[in-house]
């Protein structure tokens, strides 16, 4: 990056390198350049922060979430240095607290963590509060709930960095303490204004409370993690040296912890946090006010291992004890505990006058009076049956001998740990509501608090009131007792086998009925093993019973169904001594495996049905053999498909010891009838091929099914026996699709599979060959048009593939215009090694123009789909839309005048047939220039009247036209041309009655062999010549009269003519010169001929005399 070094003004290096963050390319770039804007802003130009504030703020929707950290960064130091730019940037901060990066909202916690005390530092020292600062107040407050629900995130880091938010907002809305450590600069409720309204320091402190009640709550949470767990207690221990009021809840939490350790922390963990625990104390034990603890640090350290020198290294002096005895609390605001003047170095503190009461001080206190050897060798001995049977490797790692047994110090400690264990149990003793009346609780309550740790503490109310020690000559005696009742063969009986039953079935019932009770203590682990030992030792009395017991909730019960399959699986494999491998085990196993799956596929109540079927085969010992088929059946199924779909793709990739079997019910899949599961199971198995799983299986396995499409009959394993479908022993779309399925898939990523297709659709049969055209579309549709692939399959061009790699060319050509490189391949291809005229359908575009018209007689003899898209092509390009080749005057002009020796007529028919069929493309005016250059031709085209003809039909408007095409045949002599005579004799009858002045044209004969051949038309022309004048009637001759009235042909032309007058013959001479002159120019003739009754235009009056005269 290149910076200009010689720009000294601040402004313009802002300016500079705000412009270069804009424009640089990497993020490092602009990490770089917005730091130096932050350094340059924040250090040597503070007074530009508002002018540069919103450029900076623009980065805060960058992408990349360090370039937003780095914004975050910024604001934080510049509402330190001025907190005046607070309000500007409070909503800036909450959609950063927002953001989707973890990382991002990190840093605003950390960011909040500081600006906390600065905001409130800042609305203190304020005479006038604004409504700015109200308003940033507002925006702070909110972020702050927001942060405080974190507690509980997902996120480890995020939960850490929230403990250091409560220790930061609990010192600062709480009021600072003569023996508090932390600085006097740091902010406090003393620094707030008694007429500040804003800022309300009651509802502060007892805010203040809560979070601490919250952040303690935390702390002794049985599913907190090792870090959290280590931030919190640092988080605590520093609140209580600041502010020494929560130091009793600090050191009571301390001790719950130390008691009830999380289940979920590991060997290593546990020592961690012992050591962590053990260093906190030490620190709290410096504090002055830990005087008042001295006792539960000192026995907790102890606890914990710390050595005699350890604990006296950290006790404050005697001088600061006695000093502290003789200080007298300076206000009522601030109660001190008090010292009597009698008590020893050790004494416990007496309790403060409004102290909160903490729940494990009453029930210590309970305990301690009832705490007797008496009491405590009973605890033990109903203890001993649920140790283990060695000693746990933690246990004797973390062990450290009591050195004070027996001692008070002790006692009062034991009575802590077991108050600390029954208040988390929720059966400690609640403290008393009213507490100025000094009653005697333990007196009233005794029967209560006897009831409620009753499991706990099960002695005499004589014996409970003890408190001293027994002597070491009252305990001998329990041995014995207990020896003597051990000895079960002197005071038991045999049962009987029904009394077992009975026995077996209750502790079965209580196990199922004690599910929610030992999930609450953390021991449905050790209950699941239990029921999965029980279950294999009595399989006749609890399988089906468990089964059901497991069905009624399978979410929450799945597990012990694992560990049932576990055992049996362990029975099977002859881990246990206690039992010997069977083939009853084996199918117990399978039964087990086969209802629990059985059950999760007819639940469909169940909302994680597909997870908890995942789980079952995933994390189950082994899979039975008809697993499989179980999945492939349920992949068949609308309901399950998807799922069954992907849990036969997890097991290929998690369970590779038999993942063949389940890749090929994969691909087994992809040949389905159903198209939806087909889909689905392609792209399981298409995604395992792109990662590199089980490629050649797959190649082989589409070919395979390939190599089935040259057969003449589908094969057996092709037509399966899927219900609803009929057998059969020919091919069809759909048996010819199943086969080409896969392979279209694996074709669509590796074109040079192309020819092996190519030579199966060589030997394939026709339904088969039709189908693989209609699905080459897909998995060519990338394929370049200069694809070295496509160049070798036109290179060699194997014989029957010719339609094959048509549709291809089609395929590649559909979009773009083909290259040069393409045309000369195909064009050679054509002229060298196929003379199929169908491979130059695609390059019709691309070819000169003679060339198409020497092939048209060809391409007019392909089918009718072909013609059309053939047509298409000539007139219109595919790809642009622009005009093709040739246009629809000269390809229509073209097909009539082709050679009839090159072309069959009825090939000719058809094709001509489909352009004037097309009235969108040939118009009536494209067919009129048409018909008019065809009339034109010296030699008149043999289907220019069946043109006519069929434009008469399309186009009615084009009548007038076709007469004057009709006057114009009269002078080409058209009856000598038997068929064009025949057609103008059609296109009479169809334009009658405006043709009969044509037909009244010709001479008597012609008009009689009109007749003869549509008789049809003689009424019709007899009514229009009666109503002729005299004058004009009278040049009819009297023969074409007679066969208009009916009389025979023959006899009617047979006739002499005697009625015609001299002035008739003179008139036919004049006509005769008029004829003559007329004979070297070309008979033009209007649209509009003369309509009966009219007098006849020049050029038009009685033509037929000519023929008389002649």
């Amino acid at each position: 990056m290149d910076i200009k070094q010689n720009i000294k003004d601040p402004k313009e290096q802002i300016v500079e390198f705000l412009n270069q963050a804009v424009l640089a390319k990497t993020t490092d770039e602009k990490l770089t350049c917005l730091t130096r804007v932050q350094d340059l802003i924040l250090h040597h130009g503070p007074e530009l922060l508002d002018s540069f504030l919103d450029e900076v703020l623009a980065f805060q929707n960058d992408r990349n979430q360090e370039i937003r950290r780095v914004i975050v960064g910024f604001l934080e130091e510049a509402c330190k240095s001025e907190p005046d730019v607070f309000p500007k940037v409070a909503v800036n901060i909450s959609f950063l607290l927002r953001d989707e990066a973890v990382t991002v909202q990190k840093r605003v916690i950390q960011a909040l963590t500081h600006l906390y005390p600065v905001v409130l530092r800042w609305l203190s020292k304020a005479k006038n509060i604004t409504k700015e600062m109200s308003s940033a107040w507002d925006w702070l407050v909110r972020m702050k709930g927001e942060v405080i629900k974190w507690l509980d995130h997902d996120n480890d880091g995020v939960r850490t960095l929230t403990n250091k938010f409560y220790e930061m907002v609990i010192i600062c809305q709480t009021y600072r303490d003569e023996e508090s450590t932390s600085k006097e600069s740091e902010f406090s409720l003393d620094a707030i204004p008694p007429t500040l309204k804003i800022l309300k320091p009651r509802k502060l402190e007892d805010e203040a409370n809560k979070l601490m009640a919250d952040l303690i709550k935390f702390h002794g949470s049985m599913h907190i993690s090792s870090a959290n767990l280590l931030a919190c207690m640092g988080t605590l221990s520093l609140i209580a040296r600041a502010r020494p009021m929560f130091m009793g809840q600090v050191i009571s939490a301390m001790e719950m912890l130390h008691a009830n350790l999380p289940p979920t922390l590991t060997k290593s963990q546990v020592s961690s946090v012992r050591k962590h625990l053990k260093l906190q104390l030490l620190n709290l034990l410096k504090h002055p006010t830990a005087i008042d603890y001295l006792t539960n640090i000192t026995t907790l350290l102890t606890d914990l291992g710390a050595t005699q020198s350890e604990v006296e290294k950290c006790m404050p002096k005697p001088s600061d004890i006695q000093r502290r005895k003789q200080r007298v609390p300076p206000t009522p605001k601030r109660t001190k505990p008090d010292f009597d003047d009698d008590d020893d170095e050790f004494l416990a503190p007496k309790p403060k006058a409004k102290r909160a009461v903490d729940p494990i001080d009453y029930t210590q206190k309970f305990v301690k009076e009832r705490l007797s050897p008496h009491v405590a060798a009973e605890m033990v001995i109903k203890a001993m049956v649920r140790l283990p049977d060695s000693m746990p490797p933690h246990f004797s790692s973390s062990y450290t001998p009591i050195a004070a047994a027996g001692t008070e110090g002790q006692i009062h400690h034991v009575a802590r740990l077991l108050a600390a264990q029954l208040t988390a149990a929720g059966l400690g003793i609640d403290p008393p509501k009213d507490t100025d009346k000094n009653l005697d609780i333990w007196e009233e309550d005794d029967d209560d608090m006897k009831s409620t740790v009753s499991s706990f503490i099960e002695v005499d109310s004589k014996k409970s009131s003890l408190s001293h020690l027994v002597p070491a000559g009252g305990i001998p005696q329990a041995p014995s007792k207990t020896l003597k009742s051990m000895k079960l063969s002197e005071i038991t009986k045999p049962l009987s086998a029904e009394a077992k039953t009975k026995m077996v079935s209750g502790s079965i019932i209580r196990m199922y009925r004690g599910e929610k009770m030992l999930l609450n203590v953390g021991a449905s682990n050790l209950r699941n093993t239990l029921v999965a030992k029980m279950s294999s030792l009595f399989p006749d009395m609890m399988h089906d019973s468990l089964i059901a017991f497991i069905s009624e909730d399978l979410r929450i019960r799945l597990d012990v169904a694992l560990s049932w399959l576990y055992e049996l699986y362990s029975t099977i494999m002859g881990f246990f001594t206690y039992a010997s491998p069977s083939s009853r085990a084996f199918d117990a196993y399978n039964n087990v495996f086969g209802r629990i799956a059985g059950t999760l596929i007819v639940r469909n109540d169940l909302k994680d049905r597909d997870q908890l079927l995942t789980r079952l085969y995933l994390e189950a010992p082994m899979l039975p053999e008809g697993s499989v088929d179980f999945l492939r059946r349920q992949a068949m199924s609308e309901q399950c498909s998807q799922a069954a779909i992907d849990l036969l793709k997890q097991l290929v990739i998690y369970r590779p010891g038999r993942q063949i079997n389940y890749f090929n019910a994969l691909l087994e899949l992809c040949t389905a009838r159903k198209s939806e599961v087909k889909s689905q199971a392609l792209s399981a198995v298409m995604g395992l091929y792109e990662k590199g799983e089980m490629q050649q299986v797959t190649e082989d396995y589409a070919v395979m099914y390939l190599n089935f499409l040259s057969l003449k009959e589908p094969p057996e394993l092709v037509i399966g026996d899927e219900e609803g479908e009929e057998p059969t022993n020919q091919w069809n779309e759909q048996l010819a699709k199943n086969c080409l399925f896969l392979f279209s898939a694996l074709l669509e990523r590796d074109h040079s599979r192309i020819h092996e297709l190519a030579k199966i659709f060589a030997n394939a049969v026709p339904d088969v060959k039709r189908t693989i055209l209609k699905n080459l579309d897909v998995p060519l549709k990338n394929m370049d048009m200069e694809s070295p692939q496509l160049f070798k399959l036109l290179e060699t061009c194997p014989e029957g593939t010719e339609t094959f790699i048509t549709k291809v060319l089609h395929v590649v050509t559909e979009r773009v215009h083909p290259s040069p490189v393409l045309v000369e391949k195909v064009r050679e291809a054509y002229k060298e090694r196929a003379a199929d005229v169908r491979f130059l359908i695609p390059i019709l575009g691309s070819i000169p123009k003679f060339e198409i018209l020497n092939i048209l007689p060809k391409l007019v003899k392909l089918t009718q789909a072909a013609l059309k898209e053939v047509f298409s092509r000539l007139l219109t390009n595919p790809i642009d839309g622009l005009s093709g080749p040739l246009t629809p005057v000269e390809l229509l002009v073209n097909l009539h005048t082709i050679d009839a020796s090159k072309c069959d007529v009825k090939s000719l028919m058809k094709s001509i047939t489909l352009c004037v069929e097309d009235t969108n493309t040939f118009t009536s005016e494209v067919i009129a220039i048409v018909i008019n250059q065809l009339v034109e031709q010296p030699i008149m085209p043999t289907l220019l009247m069946r043109t006519i003809l069929q434009a008469l039909s399309l186009h009615p408007k084009l009548t007038g036209f076709v007469l004057n095409i009709l006057q114009k045949l009269l002078v080409k002599q058209v009856w000598k041309n038997k068929v064009l005579w025949e057609g103008f004799i059609k296109c009479c009858e169809k334009t009658q009655p405006q043709s009969f002045s044509i037909l009244l044209q010709l001479s008597p004969s012609q008009i009689g062999h009109v007749l003869t051949m549509c008789p049809s038309i003689r009424e019709p022309m007899y009514s229009h010549v009666m109503q002729f004048p005299d004058s004009q009637r009278a040049h009819i001759p009297n023969s074409v009269v007679m066969m208009l009235y009916g009389a025979p042909v023959d006899e009617a032309l047979q006739m002499k003519d005697e009625q015609y007058s001299y002035e008739v013959k003179t008139e036919a001479h004049e006509i005769l010169e008029e004829a003559t002159n007329l004979q070297s120019q070309s008979y033009e003739y209007d649209s509009e001929l003369t309509v009966p009754g009219e007098e006849a235009p020049p050029g038009t009056k009685c033509p037929y005399l000519i023929y008389i005269i002649l």
